[in-house]
């Protein structure tokens, strides 16, 4: 039995994920008491932003669409959806459910308009961080910078605020590229809006007062929530700008994009190509083997096809803000070709996705569980933090993508692969028992190293007041000295830990970064004396 790629055009799932909210109090059977998302989810639900399934589930680990984003953007800032203005996206019709909140949040300017909006595609993480800095007026004067955003980025700047912000707690890559599940994105926007609470301005969410121990913390009268502000179509260019370096820029796009026209163009002919080869050889073939064969080459070729609409979609965001007639001509030419390119995908997909395609994709999924789950057992047997910390994302990351197997395979006409789908349930409850158990060795090692490093701040911290108050400069440095290096190993204990998402670790997190910061303050006062 041959072995297809895991490939899925974005622009082409469709995936129903939420429905009426649950009550307020309600557990889900697939939220683990100790799930680092579980405290998000069930503020979101018990002040109706979300919900869960009809069967008492939540599917933490299913992705979430543009359309869902956005009706979960639009409750969580409570936006008048009664009347609201054509967005003009050829592919959202008022009967879409989601139409009034994808419409309102166009309408302030949240979302770009184009020809598409793409609402049953699968959001990026760098998609959720422009929706969120956009809808709820983020802003920090200093951005953090990752290895794998480029500050020619289209989305530096919105990433930047939210790792600023400590809105999105990852150190070294944001991951731009990475699909956005239903924990991810409650996890996201419970912390702005615990943020929001604690700015010292009064709005809306100052008045939940059972979202935390610090009750309604503004004046009963609520304050009408600041509105994203519109955005204009196009960017002015300051007078004071360099006319050659905007020359440049223009120049440098209108080549970026008629080289995505054509290579867009060519990826999309090899899928063509592909397609017929395999429609020719079930023509003239009896062997499965040859058939299998050609069906890989075509998936194969999807798989490409669908890694430069990717790249494409993300172009035309950048190049709709230039004002500039040539750029236009040139971005209508790539969206003509991001048509052309969506339906041969979409004819393609209907001849490579079959029982074959499903029953892969689960041995892969089942595969890929395995190997995460016997890593995982594997750090925790050695106890090596390095180690258990990558195996733990790899199997939160596999968990995930399981999941999405089972909700591609449901939304499918396939219907005869009951036990596969049973078997893969069954594989991820095993792996999310390891990863209980992996969070389980994270709390308990941090706890003992927050033990340990309150002990030695306090002795440093005290040797350091007897240098101080005894006057000599040779014990005041070597005291320092200390100090500062205690300070440099426990902060990047608390940078290792910031890449781990569970609620089990943010106490410890929180008081060990507490404790850096009141030595960081007692080392400038000693500056001082």
């Amino acid at each position: 039995m041959m072995k297809y790629k895991k490939t899925m055009v974005s622009t082409l799932v469709a995936l129903s994920l939420f429905v009426a909210p649950l009550a307020s109090n309600a557990q889900f059977t697939d939220v683990p008491d100790n799930a680092s998302y579980k405290d998000a989810v069930n503020k979101l639900v018990k002040y109706k932003v979300l919900g869960g399934y009809s069967d008492g589930t939540f599917k933490p680990h299913a992705s979430v669409t543009r359309a869902q984003a956005a009706s979960i953007m639009a409750k969580a800032l409570a936006l008048d959806l009664s009347r609201v203005q054509a967005p003009g996206f050829k592919d959202v019709l008022e009967t879409n459910g989601h139409y009034a909140a994808i419409a309102k949040l166009t309408e302030l300017g949240v979302f770009s308009k184009a020809e598409k909006f793409n609402p049953n595609s699968p959001i990026t993480r760098v998609q959720m961080a422009k929706m969120l800095v956009e809808a709820f007026d983020l802003k920090s004067e200093a951005l953090q910078t990752f290895s794998d955003v480029k500050k020619t980025d289209w989305y530096y700047e919105p990433v930047g605020v939210l790792g600023a912000l400590k809105i999105t707690r990852n150190a070294e890559k944001f991951e731009p590229a990475g699909l956005v599940t239903r924990a991810h994105f409650a996890t996201f926007v419970e912390r702005v809006i615990t943020m929001k609470r604690a700015d010292g301005l009064a709005d809306r969410w100052d008045t939940w007062g059972m979202w935390d121990e610090r009750g309604i913390i503004a004046p009963l009268v609520e304050q009408p929530v600041k509105q994203p502000e519109k955005k204009p179509e196009q960017p002015v260019v300051s007078p004071a700008e360099p006319v050659k370096e905007t020359n440049k820029e223009v120049k440098e796009m209108v080549q970026r994009l008629k080289t995505m026209t054509g290579e867009l163009a060519d990826v999309k002919e090899d899928v063509e190509d592909a397609l017929e080869d395999l429609q020719k050889t079930i023509e003239k073939e009896k062997k499965q083997k040859t058939i299998d064969a050609a069906k890989k080459e075509l998936s194969e070729q999807l798989q490409q096809l669908d890694k430069q609409l990717t790249r494409a979609n993300a172009l035309t965001e950048q190049a709709a803000a230039f004002d500039d007639v040539e750029v236009s001509q040139q971005l209508d030419n790539l969206r003509a070709e991001i048509r052309r390119a969506t339906k041969v995908a979409t004819e393609s997909y209907a001849d490579t996705f079959d029982k074959d395609y499903y029953e892969e994709r689960f041995e892969d999924a089942a595969d890929d569980l395995a190997d995460a789950v016997k890593a995982a057992k594997k750090g925790l047997d050695n106890k090596s933090f390095t180690s258990l910390k990558k195996a733990h994302q790899e199997l939160t990351k596999q968990i995930q993508a399981a999941e999405y197997a089972r909700e591609l395979y449901k939304d499918s006409n396939v219907k005869v692969l009951q036990d596969a789908d049973r078997s893969v349930a069954d594989a991820i409850k095993e792996a999310e028992d390891v990863l209980k158990q992996s969070e389980s060795w994270f709390e308990e090692r941090l706890s003992d190293q927050f033990s340990n490093f309150k002990g030695l701040f306090k002795d440093a911290l005290r040797e350091l007041d007897q240098a101080v108050d005894d006057g000599k400069n040779s014990k005041i440095y070597d005291a320092k000295e200390n100090v500062e290096r205690i300070v440099k190993n426990a902060q990047k204990v608390v940078d290792d830990y910031n890449e781990l998402m569970f609620d089990g670790i943010e106490k410890d997190k929180t008081r060990l970064q507490k404790e850096i910061d009141d030595a960081k303050k007692e080392l400038r006062n000693a500056d001082k004396k």
